[in-house]
């Protein structure tokens, strides 16, 4: 089943973070707002996209999609724990290449460990926890931020089956939006008083677990 996070305010519900068993592997996506951008030295003025995919064999990878251009060219750069391949199509022809990872990479590739992951079927087997970089949406005074999310679609009446995130509730702060992998017998607790919204899917091992955090703070990063 895929899990889906909403946020609404008085504008209306945009879907932020998804995640979903796709086959044998557990695949997800996250909004990138634009201080996202900045934190990861791609322009503010970017759409991008950032995906993750971990597969059965534990080549875990992170893939961001680049379609800034007027002119539809599109940009791939996937980065692994040990290399970086990148793909381009521009003016409908298409390249590939592929290189060692290395500490000159851009800022963006922190998102995925530098070391191997376990193979999802030892989560079965021994008590393995393992967390997916964690996105963070500014919220200033109960609104998303205005600039974070503007370049996503909005849902002016969200349907009752979605169970969005009512952020007019929660003042101003950060929403800290995580996925994580949860092993046999492995603990697991977040802060309660933190939490405003998680779900879980038990149907086999790794249990997955989306949770939304937020973190009041006195001022925004941005004004709504």
């Amino acid at each position: 089943m895929r899990m889906n996070v909403y946020l609404e305010d008085d504008r209306g519900a945009q879907l932020v973070y998804w995640v979903e068993r796709s086959g044998a592997a557990i695949v997800g996506w996250f909004a990138a707002p634009r201080m996202f951008n900045q934190h990861i030295g791609v322009s503010s003025d970017s759409r991008v996209d950032v995906h993750f995919t971990y597969p059965a064999d534990g080549d875990l990878h992170f893939s961001l999609k680049d379609q800034t251009s007027p002119t539809g060219d599109e940009i791939f750069e996937t980065v692994f724990w040990d290399r970086v391949r990148r793909k381009t199509i521009v003016g409908g022809v298409r390249s590939v290449s592929e290189k060692p990872r290395n500490d000159a990479d851009p800022g963006w590739h922190i998102l995925m460990p530098s070391y191997r992951q376990r193979s999802l079927g030892d989560y079965a087997a021994e008590p393995l926890l393992f967390c997916f970089a964690t996105t963070a949406i500014p919220v200033a005074n109960g609104r998303v931020a205005a600039s974070a999310l503007d370049r996503l679609p909005r849902l002016p009446i969200p349907p009752s089956s979605i169970n969005p995130i009512r952020v007019d509730s929660l003042g101003t702060g950060v929403i800290n939006l995580s996925a994580c992998l949860i092993g046999d017998g492995a603990p697991y607790v977040w802060p309660s008083d933190e939490v405003v919204w998680s779900d879980r899917d038990e149907t086999r091992f790794p249990y997955i677990h989306l949770s939304a955090l937020f973190i009041p703070t006195s001022t925004a990063n941005e004004a709504a």
